[in-house]
């Protein structure tokens, strides 16, 4: 039980010694990417150089790394990405998908104005096209769990690898947030019946990257839509990915942007008990100004991972760092904590600002 990963499962499972352990989730791969010095268009942990930059970023920082994949990474539904077109210091890429329909694609703009430009489901073509790109998940099954698992295998003991599995409401990041409220208030029961089907592929992912080797599965409410909604749409479908793990062997991670304080008081993340909770943002993005007083209502067996402001990350001087960690260590003691940001840190953070996080934790630990 040397290396990094077997620590940090040995962890998830309540068999360290340590009370707590220390990491910082990188999504995809922007953010080492661009500490290297390249550009990474579209974004895809399998980049020639991906996961070596965020080795070489994790090392610098002395981290564990804990290495995203998106299901979009392994075209579970049949996509790829092509560059549309390019000039002056803009480029635009879409992701096609299969089916000789010229709607089939996404689009994103990468440059000064960075952001989705036309989502896959649209006014023009809607959620008719669902069933059809399940049925490409179903043909891409043993495919993309081939990818993964090479993948889990090149990484070793070098990381810890998560597979991002939506949450049913999110539809796989293939609906803009306003369209998504108008559709739950205007068409409720087609929305429940499209978020079941949904739910199923969540469920086979889980289980794809099981057969894959992958213990760790990451989802996210996108705290956007509200707490009633989320209570109504994810709340059941985020139990049952709990359920699904803990029978299989699995851990669900949980992650929220943003103001949690709504969700909390309806008990939404008491009743789901994630095996890691991510975020306790405090304001003015989040509204967890009380950290002890948050983590004293969660169960024991919930693992917070948290709670430093990126933008303080990113820019506090390594003493600043060191403090306001050391504040997190106390208010959560007696508790396992993951150590880190409040979401995924942002491009531009030093290496040296993530080290002096670990540098607070090791003097804490002993």
């Amino acid at each position: 039980m040397n290396s990094n990963r077997d620590k940090f499962y040995a962890f998830m499972s309540g068999a360290a010694e340590s009370p707590m352990t220390l990491t910082a989730p990188i999504f995809g791969t922007y953010v080492a990417s661009q500490w290297k010095g390249r550009a990474q268009i579209p974004l895809t942990i399998f980049d020639e150089h991906a996961v070596e930059d965020i080795l070489d970023y994790s090392d610098a920082a002395g981290i564990v790394p804990i290495i995203c994949v998106l299901c979009g990474d392994l075209h579970v539904f049949g996509s790829h990405w092509e560059l549309f077109k390019s000039g002056g210091n803009e480029e635009v890429w879409r992701r096609l998908y299969p089916g000789g329909n010229e709607h089939l694609y996404e689009e994103i703009v990468r440059g000064p104005a960075n952001g989705m430009s036309k989502y896959l489901i649209d006014e023009k073509n809607g959620y008719e096209i669902l069933p059809s790109l399940y049925e490409n998940f179903e043909s891409k099954y043993q495919a993309s769990k081939e990818k993964l698992r090479q993948f889990v295998t090149q990484i070793g003991d070098r990381a810890v690898v998560y597979f991002n599995v939506p949450l049913p409401h999110l539809l796989f990041g293939f609906t803009e947030d306003s369209r998504l409220i108008y559709d739950l208030f205007d068409h409720p029961d087609k929305m429940r019946e499209i978020f079941d089907g949904a739910y199923l592929i969540g469920c086979k992912m889980i289980q794809m990257g099981l057969e894959a080797g992958v213990k760790l599965f990451f989802t996210a409410t996108h705290g956007i839509i509200g707490p009633d909604l989320l209570m109504e749409y994810a709340l059941p479908y985020c139990k049952g990915y709990r359920d699904l793990c803990d029978k299989s062997g699995g851990y669900l991670y949980l992650h929220e942007c943003g103001k949690m304080k709504g969700l909390f008081e309806k008990g939404f993340y008491q009743s789901i008990k994630p095996h890691i909770l991510e975020g306790m943002d405090s304001s003015p993005v989040g509204d967890i100004d009380d950290l002890a007083a948050f983590r004293s209502e969660l169960s024991k067996d919930i693992i917070m991972k948290g709670n430093l402001r990126l933008e303080f990350l990113q820019k506090a001087t390594p003493a600043e760092i060191r403090q306001q960690t050391l504040n997190v260590l106390n208010a959560v003691k007696g508790y396992r904590h993951l150590m880190g940001g409040a979401c995924s840190i942002l491009t531009g953070t030093p290496p040296e600002n993530i080290r002096a996080m670990v540098e607070a934790v090791n003097i804490y630990s002993h």
